[in-house]
């Protein structure tokens, strides 16, 4: 199945930045949303019309309106930590100490920006594998 990337971010810079590495590396299904109650839509308007859900979120945490962690917690109640989504926290930190907790959260994988191709290879690769 080709990846579907479903980015939400309301960094604009890094929103272009990220749709042209997926892009360079083959990915052309992506959607990017500016904060967590977007991509809360995005998702269940995908599902009420029958339309492919994504594979991969890359969700950053500081955002308006709904930040990262308050998406999960939305995410989770409604039943999507159940769909095969593979939830991957994207973040400017350049201090991975202490992402270990994170997972606790329902992240899947955590990507330091800016998105390479050798990560994104790295995360498809690990998608993979778990399936």
């Amino acid at each position: 199945m080709s990846p579907c990337i479903l980015l939400i971010d309301d960094d604009q810079i890094s929103n272009h930045l990220t749709q042209a590495t997926l892009k360079g590396s083959g990915i052309n299904h992506i959607q990017v949303v500016n904060n967590g109650k977007e991509g809360l839509d995005y998702i269940q308007s995908a599902l009420r019309w029958n339309k492919p859900l994504p594979t991969h979120i890359l969700l950053d945490i500081k955002m308006p309106v709904m930040d990262g962690f308050e998406f999960l917690k939305q995410y989770r109640s409604l039943g999507f930590e159940n769909s095969g989504i593979k939830v991957i926290l994207f973040t400017s930190s350049i201090n991975p100490k202490g992402f270990d907790f994170l997972k606790e959260f329902g992240f899947n994988e955590i990507v330091i920006k800016p998105l390479t191709q050798d990560k994104i290879n790295s995360l498809l690769t690990q998608s993979l594998a778990q399936n």
